[in-house]
């Protein structure tokens, strides 16, 4: 297996010639930091800058040391498994970042409604100032945030 296979494997960005990055599979990674580069005698160089362990590196993502000490290219089974693992650790990373923009969508809206509830509330007789904030400590804690910190 080429650098550049074991590259696309885990997802990389290519940042050179010869050297890549990408989120560790070993870690709960949100920045990318793992380096992978072209080494000598066809090996491949794995560094996670976390900390993490290349045995540890390896295995989350599949592969063996001999996927990276330059053996013998791996099989077409070997690559079909590699490349169908690929696939389903994208899906599951699209499906996740599909999610996290509804969450930010609803609670935009719902902030965006917020307003103009408060504006109406402000405008009625009698006030409505309680209604308003309760809504607003609502949306808060929907956040995730303390509305009383």
């Amino acid at each position: 297996m080429t650098t550049g296979d074991v590259a696309n494997h885990l997802g990389a960005r290519q940042t050179g010639p010869g050297r890549w990055t990408a989120k560790c599979p070993a870690h709960d990674d949100h920045n990318p930091s793992l380096s992978i580069a072209e080494g000598g005698g066809g090996r491949t160089l794995v560094r996670c800058w976390a900390g993490c362990r290349t045995a540890d590196v390896l295995a989350a993502a599949g592969l063996t040391w001999a996927h990276i000490l330059g053996g013998a290219p791996g099989t077409p089974a070997d690559r079909a498994r590699l490349r169908a693992e690929r696939e389903l650790r994208q899906a599951a990373e699209a499906a996740q970042r599909q999610h996290q923009r509804a969450k930010v969508d609803l609670l935009r809206d719902s902030d965006t409604a917020l307003g103009v509830l408060a504006a109406r509330l402000m405008t009625e007789p009698g006030g409505g100032g309680e209604v308003y904030h309760a809504l607003w400590d609502a949306q808060r804690i929907a956040e995730g945030v303390d509305p009383w910190a």
